[in-house]
């Protein structure tokens, strides 16, 4: 036992106050300035770094992202699956010299406990991940709990686009069968007066069919098209469940989605006589530059240069410290 400062105990034997630590201290509730899908920020105007509950309710899940900032401007990130303010604590950072109540200092003389300040009444710490529960006490409806685990996931999609027309011109021998006006030289036995007869010729003319054959030039247009490949992958962080009866699981909730398409091949369609060079595509033909940023759309930050997943595996997926409590003690 230290030779100084105090030390006070639970009915069940657990420390609840001593010198060497200092408890935390309550610093107000606070709504999100800002909400997108699952995550919501607040802003914590704080000297000290806080410790932070998410006051999500019996039925959700949540878990804080980070806490970022400096003194006084705190930006908290916190990943829920409801709009919910959040409680703030920090370490205890003075006391009243004189006055009603009770004061307990460290060895440096700096305050670790005060009665006249709303400290944190932790009604369950313990370790949480998949597989783990946490039982808290009737009423529990606020979490401080890490959302560290990671499940990236993703599945693809592919889908032919018309991306160009190709006009081409070839010559083909081609016979067809034509009207024409058509006169043939015919003969006829002629007698004239003298008795003197011979075959005399004459023009029979008239419509007729007649073929004809000749190089024509064909005109087509190919149909350039690629193969765009979708992208959709969503990343799954853990959270803290609160469930009935007070009962804490992990559960996993999504933390941010999108895709992206990427053209990873071309075809070439109706490009007779001919077949199609290098790449699926007409010789010397060049796919228009707009065909990229056309059909190479993306949602969220990942790109087809910035290609995901670097992994499917899940991450970070240890035990977590866990700490439950209730709200109505610090109304």
């Amino acid at each position: 036992m230290a030779d100084f400062g105090g030390m006070f105990f639970a009915d069940d034997g657990t420390l609840l106050v001593t010198s060497d630590t200092p408890v935390y201290e309550h610093r107000g509730s606070f709504n999100p300035t800002s909400r997108s899908g699952n995550v919501s920020v607040y802003v914590i105007p704080t000297v000290g770094y806080p410790l932070v509950f998410v006051r999500c309710g019996s039925g959700k899940s949540a878990g804080v992202l980070a806490i970022e900032g400096v003194a006084t401007n705190w930006v908290v990130s916190v990943l829920t699956d409801v709009s919910c303010p959040i409680e703030a604590f920090t370490t205890i950072t003075s006391a009243p010299m004189s006055g009603v109540g009770l004061a307990v200092f460290d060895a440096n003389g700096q305050p670790v406990f005060d009665t006249s300040k709303v400290v944190l009444n932790a009604k369950k710490i313990d370790l949480l991940s998949e597989g783990l529960t946490v039982q808290s006490v009737s009423g529990t409806d606020m979490v401080s709990y890490t959302a560290g685990p990671v499940w990236p996931s993703q599945s693809t999609s592919s889908s032919w686009v018309t991306v160009d027309y190709y006009p081409f011109t070839y010559f083909e021998y081609v016979c067809r069968q034509v009207l024409e006006y058509v006169c043939t030289t015919q003969y006829q036995y002629v007698c004239n007066s003298s008795g003197f007869c011979s075959y005399e010729p004459y023009q029979s003319c008239s419509y007729q069919y007649v073929t004809r054959c000749a190089n024509e030039a064909q005109y087509g247009t190919a149909i350039i098209q690629a193969l765009v490949v979708r992208t959709d992958w969503t990343i799954r962080r853990g959270t803290a469940f609160i469930g009935t009866n007070a009962v804490i699981s992990f559960a996993w909730l999504v933390h941010k989605t999108g895709y992206y398409n990427e053209i990873t091949q071309f075809r070439t369609l109706n490009f007779n006589p001919f077949n199609p060079g290098s790449n699926n595509l007409p010789p010397g033909y060049q796919v228009p530059a707009s065909a990229f940023p056309n059909n190479e759309t993306y949602s969220g930050e990942l790109t087809k240069n910035n290609k995901y997943p670097y992994t499917t595996s899940r991450a970070n997926t240890g035990s977590l410290t866990c700490i439950t409590g209730v709200s109505s003690d610090y109304a």
